[in-house]
């Protein structure tokens, strides 16, 4: 039993912090949700972004590809090097016009959506992993409620974990949870602030709060 002072403590404890966020980013319940959501869109998954953790990036390309979505991923390894078999476009250039074309109706994008991209014709968004640093899912709705020609409104799904109910965890980690879904609750807050629907989510929110 180690001290909550000793060194080897703090680490330990700061290890155990980040492998409980990881298992909130990567909740396993957030993959059949995520069918859900998109079999209920039926043919409405044109001009779509989902944002992904390096672990749901292959399940979540297999699981549109099941559902008949065509989609391309958006990483760190599609270059931005012009190549003459693209007609001198980078890969990254070559899947952003087709999906401004609308041969791809989706995107799954790690990081590399973030900042510094423009895409005013993609209207809906799903966070399926996110963060509760404002800076990253500002930028993530960012890509989606920019104007364009004959865009209405922009649609936003953002997944979060409920904490469970285990009496068994320790106080410790239960706090944790507590803090981390109170987090997540802000950042549903401020997204849905300017919302259509922000009386929904406000009913949404508190009961879970």
């Amino acid at each position: 039993q180690l001290s909550q002072t000793d060194e080897r403590y703090q680490v330990r404890y700061e290890k155990l912090v980040r492998d409980r966020a990881s298992l909130h980013k990567n909740a396993e319940n957030k993959l059949p949700a995520l069918k859900r959501l998109l079999t209920s869109l039926g043919s409405d998954t044109e001009n779509l972004l989902i944002f992904v953790s390096p672990e749901q990036l292959p399940p979540v390309m297999l699981l549109l590809k099941e559902l008949g979505i065509p989609a391309h991923r958006f990483t760190e390894q599609e270059g931005v090097r012009k190549l003459a078999e693209l007609g001198g476009l980078s890969q990254r250039e070559y899947i952003l016009e087709h999906f401004k074309k609308k041969t791809y109706h989706a995107l799954t994008a790690i990081s590399c959506l973030d900042e510094g991209i423009d895409i005013p014709s993609a209207d809906k968004a799903i966070l399926l992993s996110n963060s509760t640093n404002p800076r990253e899912y500002i930028q993530r709705i960012g890509r989606v409620i920019r104007q364009a020609p004959g865009k209405q409104r922009a649609s936003i799904y953002d997944f979060i974990v409920a904490p469970g109910q285990d009496s068994r965890l320790p106080p410790q980690l239960r706090e944790f949870e507590k803090k981390l879904f109170e987090k997540e609750l802000v950042r549903v807050k401020e997204m849905a602030e300017n919302a259509i629907n922000n009386s929904d989510v406000r009913r949404i929110i508190d009961r879970m709060s």
